[in-house]
């Protein structure tokens, strides 16, 4: 073979090399393409999935969320709305102009509670003739039965002349007060309210007349007796005391005023006046166990726990009847679990079989 031909053969081959290398190349390109679809873009389509997955996941939170949405929605309206039905709620009960006043006392003339609240809106804002006029009114347009309505009107009227009037103002609408109510209940009503403000040469006064008007009403001398004491006058209180003795012979009477009275002594006077008293009164009514009991009472108010138990100790000795001596007992043994010990209980209750057993009580 010449050099010609040899060289046209290698041409070829390199041709067929070169187009062999090229179709590799292109085959390589597809199987680098097939490889992206399979392969390299496994990891998009991976990632596709993942986030199909997300949104997916995403799609069902936001699903499951719309309910605890829905629901905090619902509890913010039902807050809402209960706020506005407090302030309309409020505005009901709690009136700030006069036509709301008006407005109220037309569906309910009779409310002494409504009519003193009108009364009070003026006063806050230093008109005082207009709270007059409503006091007026209000009296004029409750229903003559409801006497406790009307009463708490006239005493709101006193005390509005008593802070912002005149004497003469507070005693002309005194006296009709007492003329249209029942006049123990307008004078007690006035004394204590006299004494609050400090004004005792007019409750003095007053005292004196109700004495003379009631001096048969056990219900006023205890309620003069508290009012000495609330104001640390214990000599005047135990004065009122004596008083009603005089003027009340009724034995039964007398015994509850003796007893009211030494009552207060340990709630508002001193203490050893208190004991004192409660001596005095056993002296006189040993037998009465009802005293006894009472006089524990006070002093275990007082946290005289060594006096009571020595007052139950004396209680428990009396000769008395079965029924009065089982109370004494019961009382001895609830005072000894309160403030006592697990021996002192058991020492009293062996003191109570004791007892049984003596009577001859199975």
């Amino acid at each position: 073979m010449d050099s010609d031909s040899e060289n046209a053969t290698s041409a070829d081959r390199s041709d067929h090399v070169s187009s062999d290398n090229s179709n590799i190349k292109k085959r390589g390109a597809l199987l680098s393409g097939a490889r992206s679809f399979y392969g390299a873009d496994d990891d998009k389509v991976k990632d596709e999935s993942s986030s199909d997955e997300e949104e997916e996941s995403e799609s069902k939170k936001s699903k499951k969320s719309v309910p605890a949405k829905k629901s905090e929605m619902i509890k913010l309206e039902e807050e809402r709305i209960a706020k506005i039905e407090k302030e309309l709620a409020d505005s009901i009960a709690k009136p700030q102009t006069a036509e709301q006043f008006d407005r109220l006392l037309l569906a309910s003339p009779n409310s002494s509670e409504l009519w003193l609240q009108y009364m009070a809106m003026h006063v806050a804002a230093a008109e005082l003739e207009k709270a007059r006029v409503i006091g007026k009114k209000a009296i004029e347009t409750i229903n003559m039965t409801l006497t406790k309505e009307k009463f708490n009107v006239w005493i709101a009227f006193l005390n509005l002349e008593n802070m912002y009037g005149t004497k003469e103002s507070f005693e002309n609408i005194f006296e009709d007060a007492v003329k249209y109510n029942d006049s123990l209940d307008v004078y007690l009503s006035v004394i204590k309210m006299l004494a609050s403000a400090g004004k005792l040469v007019e409750m003095e006064e007053k005292i004196k007349k109700v004495k003379s008007k009631h001096k048969q009403n056990t219900k006023m001398w205890l309620e003069l007796g508290q009012v000495y004491y609330s104001l640390g006058k214990f000599r005047e209180a135990r004065n009122i005391k004596e008083a009603a003795l005089k003027s009340i012979l009724d034995k039964k009477r007398q015994f509850d005023l003796i007893v009211r009275f030494g009552t207060m002594e340990f709630q508002f006077g001193e203490l050893e006046q208190a004991i004192a008293n409660f001596e005095t009164i056993l002296d006189t009514y040993p037998h009465k166990t009802t005293i006894w009991i009472i006089y524990v009472d006070q002093l275990v108010k007082q946290e005289k726990y060594e006096t009571a138990r020595e007052v139950l100790e004396r209680a428990v000795s009396l000769k008395l009847g079965v029924r009065a001596m089982k109370s004494l007992f019961q009382k001895f043994i609830h005072f000894e679990e309160q403030h006592g010990t697990a021996e002192t209980v058991e020492e009293v209750k062996k003191r109570a079989r004791d007892y049984v057993e003596n009577l001859g009580v199975n």
